[in-house]
């Protein structure tokens, strides 16, 4: 059963044709970019962020270049756990330097060596945890 609808302006006809589906009818979804499945392409990039964080637990440099890792491949992540690894990882590295900048600040009073501690061990745990469900294909 279908309907056709016909529009004329000036020069231009247009005829258009409604069609209803049957109910044998096949919908299919139109692909999108993310993907539910973790190819090893996104999860390369992801751990590779993760041992970054690690090191820069040593060698604080390494920490700043996993951001700058996870911002220049950003686009190129296809999965939805690989972006929920970036997002998290990009978290992690902004909350634990904010927290890590207003502990240094606050060393004159001695609390600042106790937010540090606790902003070290949290940044811890954050790279651990995102780091464990990369490797058992989950996001985080």
């Amino acid at each position: 059963m279908s309907a056709e609808k016909t529009t004329t302006t000036k020069d231009v006809t247009t005829t258009a044709e409604t069609v209803e589906p049957t109910k044998d009818a096949t919908i299919t979804a139109e692909p999108t970019e993310l993907t539910k499945d973790f190819p090893e392409s996104d999860k390369k990039v992801v751990q590779l962020v993760y041992i970054l964080q690690m090191i820069g637990f040593v060698f604080g440099l390494t920490f700043i270049a996993g951001v700058i890792v996870n911002f220049v491949k950003k686009g190129e992540i296809q999965s939805d756990i690989g972006q929920a690894h970036f997002s998290y990882q990009i978290r992690t590295f902004f909350w634990s330097a904010g927290w890590m900048l207003l502990s240094a600040l606050l060393t004159v009073v001695v609390v600042g060596y106790i937010t540090m501690a606790i902003a070290f061990f949290w940044t811890l745990y954050r790279v651990i945890k995102g780091f464990m469900r990369m490797n058992s294909g989950k996001p985080v």
